[in-house]
This record gives structure tokens, C-alpha cells and sequence, in this order.
């Protein structure tokens, strides 16, 4: 009888992945051309310049390191398509706030129950998922451990987005939804601690009034505008995020932040030292354009 092989080296199963990790080394352009993008909610300064100047990665992404993202993707493609089958409506709508900063709405719809929509879709991890949800899960046994709100970026993101469909199409935006899946849904064991009805063990929908989104999205306009003119004038923005309460945090390469474990500048980041850089001093090399010359520095 032969022996049973687990491939280190596989032939079929990783082609998806690799696919995804091939096409992430390119990045992908902004919605309509400007310097920022909305998704850049809450992330690092530095990260956003290097992006813009079109450095070279240091550390390209990997089959694993794009795996989660590439399946996030697929199933918010699947999710715009069902709201777009039940709603109407519109996928991945691009806008952009002022010409620094666009992006797309995940889904934009005019005639739903609860009128004017743009939605945001995230897909997380369960760690991620169990903050959002205030849930506490540990093998088969689960508790709550709070009430659990929408995470602040994909608030600030979408709120974005709907400022941007108003500044672009003169549409009134007063609701936005922000939904969450998770990669690992609620055990039936775990519920049977949780208790929670059959939606809630795989994704939760907020629905958030205006006072509540626009003001963080104008403060998060804000930062991005700050980083914004940076580049404009030929430098590299600081290592600076958003991090738990909407306190900002200054990142390090070489220390443990999320952030920088999944950055493609990693290396390039810690060598081109703290604070704002000149990008004529950069150690980048660049894909294409952008590089900024003596004149314009």
C-alpha cells in the first residue's frame, strides 16, 4: 500500500493564492487618480507615500499574506451582487471628496427600506470579529464581554464615501451601513453559551446616523490632508496611524503593530529612518512616476 503525501510544494490547491499574490504586486490605483483613498482610514502616513511615489516593495506579498484579503474580496463582490439583486443599485460607486482624495462605495443603493444607502462590507478575522461583536470565544465555550460597535475605520470609510457621492453627484447621503462577516463563524457549542440568533453567529449590520459618521470622517479628511501636503512638497509623511480610541500612534518597523507586520515596506520603512523623510533621501526605488525632483522638492 502507498503512503498518503502532504504536498510542502503543492501542485493544485495554492494556484488560487498565488494568483491573488501575482496580482498584488501591482498596486492597485486609486479610484479616480488622486493621491489618497479612502480606504487609507486610520493607516500610516509613511505606508500612503510610499504608495504614492510608486516604491518598489521590500517585502512583496505572498500567497498566505494575501489569502484572508483575496477571500474578503470575493465575498463582497458576492454580497454587492445580492444587495444589487434585491436593491438595485450600484457597485464599488467611485466619488472623491476634493481632488486629494477618492475612492468607491462597496455598494450604493437609492431605493431601499431605509432610503439612500452607502454601505460598506468587511470581512475580519475572528479576533477582529469577537472585538466588534463583544464576544469571547476559547475552544467550545463563548461569552460576552461587551456590547460591541462597527470598527472606527470602516465608519470613518464609509463615511467618506458618502460625502464624496454627495461632493460628486449632488446626492443627500443621511444613512450609511457598515457590515461585518467573520472567517470563522459561532460554533453551534459556542452558541449554545452566546445564545444569539442565527445572523449574529457569522456578521453584524450598523446602521449610523449622521451625526455620528460625518464628524469622524471630516477628522480623518483631515489627517489625510495633512499627509497629503506632505507628498505634495516632496516628503515622505511620518510613520503616524489611528489606533484603539481613536488615539494616534507613532508605528515602529521593527516592533510588533499589525500594521507593519503586514506592510510591503517593512525594510525600506526602517531604513529611511523616523519622522517626515525627503523623498530625495529615500532609499526607495520606484516602479514608475511620481519621484519627485530637485526642482519640485
Amino acid at each position: 500500500m502507498g503512503s498518503i503525501i502532504r504536498e510542502t510544494r503543492p501542485f493544485f490547491t495554492g494556484l488560487l493564492a498565488e494568483s491573488w499574490a501575482l496580482a498584488a504586486q501591482t498596486p492597485k490605483p486609486t479610484a479616480l487618480g488622486t493621491m489618497l483613498r479612502y480606504s487609507g482610514a486610520n493607516g500610516c502616513g509613511r505606508r500612503m507615500g510610499y504608495d504614492w511615489f510608486d516604491a518598489l516593495y521590500t517585502e512583496p506579498p505572498t500567497p498566505a499574506s494575501v489569502f484572508q484579503a483575496g477571500v474578503g474580496t470575493l465575498v463582497g463582490e458576492a454580497a454587492a451582487n445580492a444587495m444589487i439583486a434585491k436593491y438595485g443599485g450600484e457597485a464599488e460607486k467611485p466619488s472623491k471628496v476634493n481632488d486629494w482624495i477618492s475612492g468607491s462605495a462597496d455598494w450604493f443603493g437609492e431605493d431601499t427600506p431605509v432610503g439612500r444607502v452607502v454601505f460598506e462590507h468587511k470581512m475580519k478575522s475572528s479576533y477582529a470579529f469577537n472585538k466588534a461583536m463583544g464576544y469571547k470565544r476559547n475552544g467550545g465555550k463563548a461569552s460576552r464581554v461587551g456590547n460591541g460597535n462597527p470598527p472606527p475605520e470602516a465608519v470613518k470609510q464609509v463615511g467618506m464615501n458618502a460625502l464624496g457621492i454627495e461632493a460628486t453627484y449632488g446626492k443627500p447621503i443621511n444613512s450609511v451601513v457598515v457590515g461585518v462577516v467573520s472567517t470563522e463563524i459561532v460554533s453551534v457549542m459556542q452558541n449554545v453559551w452566546l445564545k444569539v440568533e442565527d445572523f449574529s453567529r457569522y456578521g453584524a449590520e450598523w446602521s449610523i446616523p449622521r451625526d455620528v459618521w460625518e464628524p469622524m470622517a471630516l477628522r480623518e479628511i483631515d489627517r489625510l490632508m495633512a499627509f497629503g501636503e506632505m507628498m505634495d512638497l516632496g516628503y515622505l509623511p511620518p510613520r503616524l496611524a489611528v489606533g484603539d480610541g481613536d488615539v494616534t500612534v507613532e508605528l515602529d518597523p521593527h516592533g510588533t503593530a499589525w500594521q507593519c507586520n503586514y506592510c510591503p515596506f517593512r525594510s525600506l520603512c526602517h531604513s529611511d529612518g523616523d519622522g517626515t523623510v525627503r523623498v530625495l533621501d529615500s532609499k526607495m526605488e520606484h516602479r514608475t512616476t511620481n519621484e519627485p525632483t530637485e526642482m519640485e522638492s
